[in-house]
């Protein structure tokens, strides 16, 4: 499904700006990348999430928005749209799952695509799932607890290292400003 018809080593040599580099390849445990619309936040959340896949096998995600409906509507099609149709084994709509072709032929890497607004008191859909990365689209929509919750869920045992990420619009001294401004090494204390 996926419509994307550059090869894979053309996929990985495309140019990023510098932040969106920076933001990729990035070692810390949770990163979020903030900018304004259009700025291409979400590209870089996508290869970042992809390199995750590709370059850890039998790695698993998951790429979350708050609304199913915007999930459906802009963050899963941009993503299929951007990667490579060689890297994709499998696309199950249904359920929601890529299955991703790895550095090692043998073992695969699974992308899920879910919200994690659930209109339903006390209730988690997202609950029992054992990951080693997810990323988040407008986390500015999110409350701070859904972060947290998500990052409970890393347990992949397959996986090196876990990673949180996500891009987000400014929405002023937040919890996102909180966690990943205010306690920044490029602001004075």
């Amino acid at each position: 499904e996926a419509v994307s018809e550059i090869s894979p080593a053309e996929y990985w040599a495309l140019p990023c700006f510098a932040s969106q580099d920076e933001f990729i390849w990035s070692d810390y445990f949770q990163t979020m990348l903030f900018g304004g619309y259009g700025s291409g936040k979400n590209y870089a959340v996508n290869r970042r999430a992809a390199q995750l896949s590709f370059w850890v096998p039998d790695n698993e995600g998951i790429i979350l928005r708050y609304h199913e409906s915007d999930l459906d509507r802009t963050t899963l099609p941009q993503f299929l749209t951007e990667l490579p149709d060689e890297l994709v084994a499998h696309f199950d709509r249904g359920r929601k799952l890529l299955t991703m072709h790895t550095k090692d032929p043998n073992r695969a890497s699974r992308i899920w695509f879910s919200h994690v607004g659930d209109p339903r008191p006390g209730k988690k859909h997202l609950a029992g799932m054992n990951l080693g990365w997810m990323a988040g689209d407008q986390i500015e929509e999110w409350e701070e607890g859904l972060w947290n919750d998500l990052i409970g869920r890393f347990r992949r045992p397959s996986v090196p290292r876990y990673f949180a990420f996500g891009a987000a619009n400014p929405a002023g001294h937040n919890w996102m400003w909180n966690r990943f401004i205010r306690t920044s090494e490029f602001l004075p204390p």
